[in-house]
């Protein structure tokens, strides 16, 4: 990689030299790796292609990628994007009814294709990405990575806002970012504070080093692990949220995005160019002004693809008990993904719930600690206010997706009052930090209907009976 494409810059906006930041990187477990003269004809060939799809036949190559993101099955959008250029995510496979092969066939009829298409094939992507990984594990004398998943192409034809830094959950795997396109704005890595924020109890630890007293309710929601180990999936009111398995679980991986930055790299890429980066780093794709495109995988390592084969074997394991929400038999594919604002929302509605639920003989403590909940919300939607979070959370979650829509809009503004005021109808709304499963806040009318249902399903089993 040329040394003048390296650059890191501090949260103070210090610049550091090439063997500083390769230092830092190190300690992050995070390579650069750059082809070799065996990989030119590959590298050409990705060149060749990201130019076709950016540059030559943009208009064209849009029009697939919007068409097929419509149907919802091979192409979709990543968060960073805004309504004039989406950041596509676009599935790298041969299927001919996919965006992928169609992009190819399209290539294949220009002159630089007809030389270069025979190579864009997934295999092949797929080759390239373990002869690097290769690479990585005998210079750290670590486990090969034996294949990849989730590969994709990911790119956008123009200016974008940039992701937030976020977490995708994958460790022990490792995240690949093969750059394609030339001067490629490479991905964003973070490196946070020490340390790290792996339970509850830490996490109120942390809040109070930081100068903000934390109410009495939130520190028994979060110091005991009585409520901090136990499995979501075995509570109905917080059911909604087995996928985290337990909260310590989920903090374990994800508790860090609570911690200031400390460090940010970014650099310039050149075809064949490729970044490997243990799992769970904090990490965004980049603020771009032009075109940019690069492939995406997740790569295995030997061990875990043992894991996954036994897994496989077992006959009492059937898909639906292995995907039961508990955290522990879940592929690490980096599909479960959070934001420092998005994790403290999941957060805020579990306990916001369990306050319900459990601590309804502590009414009188709850408005404390839901502001607390939700000033603390506030100051993370402060340090990241341009990403538009309401494009991230479905349909059945609209009240919220909407609240965090206007406060975030409010924040861009400076509107300090008019957040508060926001934070107040959050405190006093039945619905706005309540999973949809449950309806709204216990008592509330919403919460009532999805009772008397439930009764009525019941009612109407027992006399099937």
């Amino acid at each position: 990689m040329k040394t003048d494409h390296l650059q890191l810059t501090t949260s103070n906006d210090v610049k550091h030299n090439e063997r500083e930041a390769r230092d830092i990187l190190d300690m992050m477990e995070v390579d650069i790796i750059e082809p070799s003269k065996r990989d030119e004809k590959m590298v050409n060939a990705m060149d060749a292609f990201a130019s076709y799809v950016l540059y030559e036949e943009m208009e064209v190559c849009k029009t697939i990628l919007d068409n097929h993101m419509a149907k919802g099955v091979t192409v979709g959008a990543l968060q960073g994007g805004n309504d004039e250029n989406e950041i596509y995510r676009v599935v790298i496979n041969d299927d001919e009814n996919g965006a992928c092969f169609e992009l190819i066939s399209k290539f294949r009829t220009s002159r630089e294709g007809k030389k270069f298409s025979h190579l864009l094939t997934a295999e092949k992507f797929e080759e390239y990405m373990l002869g690097m990984c290769d690479r990585r594990s005998s210079g750290r004398s670590s486990r090969r990575c034996t294949r990849v998943n989730n590969l994709m192409y990911i790119l956008t034809f123009g200016c974008t806002n940039g992701q937030v830094r976020h977490i995708d959950k994958m460790n022990p795997n490792l995240q690949i970012c093969l750059y394609m396109s030339n001067n490629c704005p490479s991905t964003i890595v973070f490196h946070l504070e020490d340390p790290n924020i792996q339970n509850g109890e830490q996490l109120v630890s942390y809040w109070e080093e930081t100068g903000r007293p934390v109410p009495d309710l939130v520190k028994s929601m979060l110091q005991l692990r009585v409520h901090t180990s136990r499995k979501l999936s075995e509570q109905r009111h917080t059911r909604f949220f087995s996928f985290w398995g337990t909260i310590d679980a989920i903090l374990e991986t994800f508790g860090k995005l609570y911690r200031p930055v400390s460090n940010s790299l970014q650099f310039n890429a050149d075809p064949g160019i490729t970044l490997i980066a243990g799992g769970n780093e904090v990490h965004a794709g980049p603020k771009t002004t032009g075109p940019r495109m690069f492939a995406f995988a997740v790569g295995i390592p030997e061990e875990e693809e043992e894991k996954e084969e036994d897994d496989d074997d077992d006959d009492n394991s059937t898909t639906s008990e292995k995907s039961n929400g508990n955290g522990d038999d879940e592929e690490n594919d980096g599909e479960i993904q959070y934001c420092p604002a998005l994790l403290h929302v999941d957060l805020t509605c579990i306990l916001f719930i369990t306050m319900e639920v459990e601590f309804a003989d502590r009414v009188e403590e709850h408005d404390e600690a839901k502001r607390f909940l939700l000033e603390l919300l506030i100051s993370l939607i402060e340090d990241q206010p341009q990403e538009t979070y309401e494009r991230l959370l479905p349909e059945d979650r609209s009240d919220l997706r909407d609240w965090l829509g206007c406060v975030a809009r409010s924040t861009v503004r400076g509107d300090t009052h008019e957040v508060g005021e926001y934070v107040t109808t959050a405190i006093q709304s039945d619905t706005i930090f309540y999973s949809p499963d449950m309806g709204g806040r216990i008592g509330s009318n919403n919460s009532n209907k999805i009772n008397k249902r439930r009764a009525r399903r019941k009612n109407k089993k027992k006399v099937a009976k």
